[in-house]
């Protein structure tokens, strides 16, 4: 089995909201925390994992507690790398 099977079998996923939006610029929209968003959607969840696809055009994230935006490219490149760690971490685990 591949390392993202191994993870999907460990953890249990349930349920789902679903939205769809178009925003034209300019735009921006905040999400409220995991724990804060279950409770709003009145969710069976303690925790709603939230995402959002950008199709066209480019993006500036800013998250709570760092000084700077940037762009989602930018924050994609880490979360690669990230992945890409935590893989290799797994691996050497399991040989």
């Amino acid at each position: 089995m591949d390392v993202l099977s191994d993870v999907l079998r460990v953890i249990r996923l349930s349920g789902g909201v679903r939205f769809r939006t178009e925003y034209f610029a300019p735009w921006s929209i905040e999400t409220p925390p995991p724990d804060q968003l279950a409770v709003l959607l009145q969710a069976a969840s303690r925790r709603i994992v939230s995402f959002h696809i950008v199709a066209e055009g480019t993006c500036w994230v800013e998250i709570d507690g760092c000084s700077e935006s940037k762009q989602l490219s930018e924050v994609f490149q880490q979360l690669i790398k990230i992945s890409l760690f935590l893989t290799k971490a797994y691996q050497s685990l399991l040989d």
